[in-house]
């Protein structure tokens, strides 16, 4: 059986990298919404608010979705942390004990 090892900086620095992307998607949705779609004529204005309304909630969807991702590479990294440091704390207990 392969020994899983893993490194809590690159899941701290990964969740880091998806949290800067979460703040681009906001900060994308936010521009979004200030899109002046008036100034078309006919039926065009409506269709271009609708587009820019579309696009403005797959960016919210996908702004969650990064979210998430970040949120959970965080306690990821922080569970393995614990229960690292929890197992170390056990073995060093017991072999002080033992000696």
């Amino acid at each position: 059986m392969a020994e899983l090892e893993v490194d809590t900086e690159v899941l701290g620095a990964a969740r880091q990298l998806w949290e800067d992307e979460r703040v681009v998607l906001q900060d994308a949705t936010s521009e979004l919404g200030s899109v002046p779609t008036g100034g078309f004529g006919g039926d065009l204005a409506g269709q271009v608010a609708t587009v820019v309304a579309s696009w403005r909630g797959t960016l919210s969807e996908g702004t969650a979705v990064v979210e998430d991702i970040a949120v959970n590479l965080g306690h990821a990294a922080r569970g393995y942390v614990l229960t690292d440091d929890a197992s170390r704390e056990a073995f060093e207990s017991w072999l002080r004990e033992a000696l």
